[in-house]
């Protein structure tokens, strides 16, 4: 069973990243996972119990970042109230997902408009923002903490949000990338070049790491990537900056 947070209230990262629990107002949603090369899912809620949401199979092996963009979907399908920024969002995540489920599925026409989808948004990474470029920071962590042997792309957020995160995309040369995208709040003055290499070592950590699947249960942060995480040398100035800093930093971005 997941815990499905108020997502507008709870930011993601720091949830997974505390050493502390964090739950905000959570909401059971249990999974359950259908044929495996289905293109649909669907989800049921009572009052009072919990909410069920049922995947196509193929969606065992999905990134985090598909599980999160579901995660998000019951959240607007079932708990938001139905204004027209909560139906573009809706819409998004729903174009997203079934990308991924067209991918994942190989179907020859959906593979030939992914591959066109696939090479468009590689020309719509962003590295370069206001005060840091992004390219820079990869470049130092994977020299100093991977012995430059990692290869990603990387880009600044198009969401405002706190969330920054790591999934596959597939190449348009066939294949799949890694793909490292970061909050926009972390292009900020202060927020120093070992604050934003803090966040891309943690992206960068779910490379070596992916997430495994352990007594039926999906695991994301793991003890070995736990402690890979811990050897990053200003990990506590970076973690104080995130739980602060960050909030400050969107505050700022959403009044403009």
């Amino acid at each position: 069973m997941i815990k499905l947070a108020k997502w507008l209230q709870l930011d993601l990262f720091e949830k997974a990243s505390s050493r502390e629990a964090v739950e905000i107002s959570p909401q059971p949603v249990e999974l359950k996972f259908g044929r495996r090369f289905s293109q649909s899912w669907s989800v049921t809620w009572k009052k009072g119990q919990a909410c069920q949401l049922r995947l196509p199979g193929i969606c065992q092996d999905a990134p985090q970042a598909i599980l999160d963009a579901f995660l998000e979907w019951v959240d607007l399908a079932v708990f938001k109230r139905r204004t027209q920024t909560h139906k573009a969002r809706k819409k998004t995540l729903e174009a997203e997902i079934r990308d991924y489920l067209a991918m994942a599925a190989g179907a020859p026409e959906q593979v030939r408009l992914s591959e066109k989808t696939a090479r468009r948004r590689l020309q719509t990474y962003r590295t370069q923002g206001k005060f840091h470029d992004l390219r820079q920071a990869f470049d130092r962590v994977n020299r100093e903490y991977f012995e430059g042997k990692l290869q990603a792309q990387i880009t600044w957020s198009s969401r405002l949000g706190g969330l920054s995160t790591h999934c596959k995309r597939p190449h348009p040369d066939g294949g799949q990338y890694d793909l490292i995208t970061i909050s926009r709040g972390y292009d900020a003055a202060d927020a120093t070049a070992e604050i934003l290499d803090g966040v891309v070592y943690h992206e960068c950590l779910h490379i070596v790491y992916p997430p495994r699947v352990k007594n039926g249960r999906r695991i994301v942060h793991g003890k070995e990537f736990r402690l890979a995480e811990a050897r990053y040398q200003h990990y506590d100035a970076w973690m104080h900056w995130h739980r602060h800093g960050l909030p400050k930093s969107l505050r700022k971005l959403s009044a403009r």
